[in-house]
């Protein structure tokens, strides 16, 4: 897939993380769903044009195939534009992604701004593996439609959501309170309190700081040089 629209919206400094790639067959799946049914429905006619009591039916049928063949016709043109167009990658800030040229959609969620996420898969994106990947922000929700392995593109978005709260989530903050409380100096004891390890020698209390005696016993308190 050309990324060419997301390389060049892109700032400088941010990096494409994973770039998704689109399902050519869930895109074309309906319009050959639409052809098959009318060639389907031209066998049936096909057998009952004899019938001059069907008549009615059969030019109802002839229109119903004709409508179903001018759908197709048309899905084939929107699908091809749309493989033409559709960009769809998980950068280091953002979800962005673009869609359709005649009238184009794009996306860009932040990272640090989504919510949640979800895959909606139909019976044919469970068979060949296709789906699309809604993108819930704050106030918005977004989706990335017709994504080829819809839940690699998930774990690509929660992979960077991981990232992002490990960077500003409470594991680094406290590892700078715990590296700011080892940094501090130890107090200083208040003035007039016992100093560690200064004790009278007759009666064991301790004693304060800068006491000549003790006022426990009134012993002389021998002073270290």
């Amino acid at each position: 897939m050309r990324t060419n629209y997301v390389r060049g919206s892109l700032p400088p400094g941010e990096t494409i993380e994973y770039e998704g790639r689109v399902s050519r067959i869930g895109v074309l799946s309906r319009p050959i769903m639409w052809i098959v049914f009318a060639f389907c429905l031209l066998g049936v006619l096909g057998s009952l044009h004899t019938r001059h009591s069907l008549r009615v039916l059969v030019g109802v049928g002839a229109l119903a195939v004709f409508w179903l063949l001018l759908m197709s016709i048309i899905g084939f043109v929107r699908a091809f534009l749309f493989l033409k167009s559709a960009e769809y990658v998980v950068t280091d800030r953002r979800v962005v992604g673009k869609y359709g040229l005649l009238r184009p959609h794009s996306i860009d969620v932040l990272i640090t701004s989504i919510s949640g996420l979800s895959i909606a898969q139909g019976i044919l994106g469970r068979i060949f593996g296709f789906g699309h990947v809604w993108v819930n922000g704050q106030g918005t929700r977004q989706a990335v439609i017709y994504l080829k392995h819809p839940a690699e593109f998930q774990a690509a978005i929660h992979k960077r959501l991981d990232e992002s709260r490990l960077l500003k989530g409470t594991a680094a903050y406290t590892l700078n309170v715990r590296s700011a409380d080892d940094a501090l100096p130890a107090e200083a004891p208040p003035p007039g309190s016992a100093e560690p390890g200064r004790f009278c020698t007759q009666c064991g209390a301790a004693t304060p700081s800068g006491a000549l005696f003790c006022q426990a016993c009134g012993t002389r308190v021998a002073v270290a040089k």
